[in-house]
């Protein structure tokens, strides 16, 4: 692969390099900044680990489907007002929250009954699905592109981001162990976790780099992405002010570029109250739909314990449990070896999922956190470890996708 050209400087940009000041000069942190005549070599490491692992995961799920041919019931709730595509390869991609999507597509979001409790899936992703498909006229395939899209771009973001402290060999790492994560088929599919990494790698990025205005845009559509982005914004403003205090700026009306980040979710809460009079039929339908409520960690941790011992576990429940101890195990080193944004960061998208009452899809929440595959892409740096990484990481990918594509995993 083509080198990347790296220069040693300070925040790289003009507004940072224009406000030098003393306290600046007492604190020489240098960074390895990416720069732009490097941009053609990102896209080069970047899209050999997108296509691969797209193909990948495509063709065991094609596969896998043709061989078990498992599908849902015609008359299964979740089919209540969307019709099934006809093709083949769309068809394996229409399971659980994809459903939710096309419907929310089709007809809008609807709060009456549990089973039809859809404000639980925020709007910008079945938005940009929405357009999509205007032109090209298929709601799922318009979907795939978004998620697929979006997921090219955020690694591209991560790429850039993780550049900024990394060397080049453990960002590749970084990326390629997203990449092939067990969970990471959801990345494919027609699911937020795409959007949502993306807008979340773009908004540290930018914030990083001193470009507010582009920072404030890409955390607008955090926050209108998953409820999470909201969370995720207490470790982007830890970032701002370690970036504030690095250069000394005294500029206090930045700081008002957070409340916009914000008004994502408070739009979006606006119009579930003007469509169905309550704030927070958000949290309603969470909690009535899919019995998710607030509670302390350990909850989650126990509960699932518990069901395990008395045989009332679903089969993934154990593989949770493990991932999720072995997630904060990674989160507490965070705090050591990665920068302090990033292992708040990683700790507030860790708690979300263990403080809902329920390890259910744990590990969807859990690979948009990428903090932890920069330590894994440092660790990667031993070849017994990158190969234990990479062999445990493609089986259990292959057998998550093969499941998911025959209704044998939720996620």
């Amino acid at each position: 692969m083509a080198s990347i050209t790296v220069e040693r400087q300070k925040p790289n940009t003009k507004w940072v390099n224009n406000h030098k000041t003393k306290k600046e000069n007492h604190h020489p942190k240098q960074k390895l900044i990416v720069t732009k005549q490097s941009k053609h070599s990102i896209w080069k490491d970047v899209l050999w680990v997108f296509i691969l692992t797209r193909i990948l995961i495509y063709a065991i799920s094609l596969g896998s489907y043709s061989f078990l041919h498992q599908e849902l019931p015609s008359d299964h709730q979740l089919w209540h007002n969307v019709q099934p595509s006809q093709e083949k390869f769309l068809r394996i991609w229409e399971k659980w929250d994809s459903i939710h999507y096309l419907s929310i597509m089709e007809n809008g979001y609807s709060y009456f009954k549990p089973a039809a409790m859809n404000t639980a899936f925020f709007p910008l992703y079945p938005i940009a699905g929405y357009t999509l498909n205007l032109i090209i006229q298929n709601r799922t395939l318009a979907l795939l592109l978004v998620s697929n899209l979006t997921f090219l771009f955020a690694l591209f973001f991560i790429y850039k981001l993780v550049r900024l402290d990394e060397t080049q060999d453990t960002t590749r790492r970084t990326i390629f162990y997203l990449s092939i994560f067990p969970f990471s088929l959801f990345f494919a599919g027609a699911y937020t976790e795409s959007l949502f990494l993306l807008n979340l790698a773009a908004t540290i990025y930018y914030i990083r780099t001193a470009q507010f205005g582009k920072a404030t845009l890409f955390g607008f559509l955090l926050t209108a992405t998953r409820l999470v982005g909201s969370a995720a914004l207490i470790a982007v403003f830890i970032e701002y002010q370690s970036y504030r205090q690095e250069i000394n700026s005294k500029k206090n009306w930045q700081i008002l570029l957070f409340g916009i980040m914000g008004l994502g979710l408070v739009f979006y809460m606006l119009y579930t109250y003007l469509s169905f009079g309550n704030f927070f039929s958000i949290f309603e339908s969470s909690q009535n739909g899919w019995n998710r409520q607030l509670s302390w960690p350990w909850e989650s941790l126990f509960s699932t314990l518990g069901r395990m011992q008395k045989g009332s576990a679903f089969p993934i429940f154990p593989f949770n449990l493990v991932l999720s101890f072995i997630s904060i195990a990674l989160c507490i080193v965070t705090f050591k070896k990665l920068r302090i944004s990033y292992a708040w960061l990683s700790t507030l998208l860790l708690l979300i999922p263990l403080s809902s009452g329920t390890l259910k899809s744990f590990p969807r929440y859990m690979i948009v956190i990428f903090p932890l595959f920069i330590l894994l892409g440092r660790w990667g740096q031993n070849r017994y470890v990158d190969m234990a990484i990479t062999a445990i990481s493609l089986i259990y990918l292959g057998m998550f996708t093969t499941l998911y594509s025959n209704w044998l995993y939720i996620g």
